[in-house]
């Protein structure tokens, strides 16, 4: 019995009742998790994982077997049509952060990337700490996170996360629109990129 929300749109799109069209559908989907094109993408192919269920973040499900498989598969979908990934979220761990970007429902995204975003975010003001699975207690313990993910496999998930002082929205995506000279295109409300979305659904759509 999982618990739905009825004013989260991402909770909509789970239960297969998005307002993009194509684009809310889920180009993959396991018992617990859709992978969707997301909106504001200045990348192509750019993807999020997203539980059926409603919760705020992901820092309990990074050693949950069914989300390491599921997103390793669709990552390897993914690098099969656009190459080279790059993964991150944005953790919330109260309703309405800024952090959550305005979306209080948990998403990881799987970015198209040919080199790590690891050197721009460590010469960056944020300090980063090395994250191990049997820590991911910590993610959750302070109130807001930003996790980069290094490593995907059965094992688990490797990589590093920040514990910013106070809420910051969007921060890879502005990481991402720094390094891609595309920083006035950095805010997804202004920019939501509809095309992009569609063309991500329509070439990772595994049913014709």
């Amino acid at each position: 019995n999982m618990t739905h929300r009825s004013s989260c749109c991402l909770c909509d799109i789970a239960l297969g009742k998005g307002k993009f069209g194509l684009i809310d559908k889920p180009f993959m989907e396991s018992d617990s998790y859709v992978a969707i094109a997301s909106i504001g993408t200045f990348i192509e192919g750019w993807s999020m994982i997203v539980p059926k269920e409603h919760f705020l973040s992901l820092s309990s499900n990074y050693n949950d077997e069914e989300f390491l498989l599921f997103t390793s598969q669709v990552i390897n979908h993914i690098e099969v049509v656009f190459g080279n990934t790059i993964m991150f979220e944005h953790g919330a761990n109260e309703e309405g952060s800024l952090t959550g970007c305005g979306v209080d429902h948990a998403h990881f995204h799987i970015v198209p990337q040919r080199t790590s975003l690891l050197p721009n975010l460590l010469s960056g003001p944020l300090t980063w700490h090395n994250y191990r699975k049997e820590e991911s207690y910590k993610l959750s313990e302070k109130n807001d996170y930003l996790f980069y993910a290094t490593e995907l496999s059965m094992d688990g998930i490797k990589g590093m996360y920040a514990n910013p002082k106070k809420p910051i929205s969007q921060y890879f995506r502005k990481q991402l629109a720094i390094k891609n000279n595309l920083l006035e295109h950095a805010d997804y409300n202004q920019f939501p990129y509809l095309n992009n979305a569609k063309q991500t659904y329509n070439k990772l759509r595994l049913t014709r």
